[in-house]
């Protein structure tokens, strides 16, 4: 998973350090939390399980976040996955810079 957010996601993504779990937390600092939302929805109607950060803090962090399991899914699923992400992520692109 790891080398596939960084592979789709890029200069997009900060990965928060973390070297045990089932979950990876994924920082998308060039982005605000309503195109999170967006890009959340995007993946969900392409069959992809995306989910902010948000809800498991107090208050909402600054930056927008994705909170990404990876246990139990088969190498293979999480390749196609995080092709899916990247592709979801260049979408969202696309449309910020058509808004600018």
């Amino acid at each position: 998973m790891l080398e596939g957010l960084r592979r789709h996601g890029g200069d997009r993504v900060r990965i928060a350090d973390s070297h045990a779990g089932m979950h990876v937390l994924a920082w998308l600092p060039d982005y605000d939390h309503a195109q999170l939302d967006e890009l959340i929805r995007h993946a969900h109607e392409r069959g992809l399980g995306l989910y902010p950060v948000a809800p498991c803090y107090h208050r909402k962090p600054a930056v927008p976040g994705l909170i990404l399991g990876y246990c139990g899914l088969p190498e293979a699923e999480l390749r196609d996955a995080m092709r899916l992400f990247g592709t979801c992520l260049d979408s969202i692109d696309a449309r910020r810079s058509e808004a600018a």
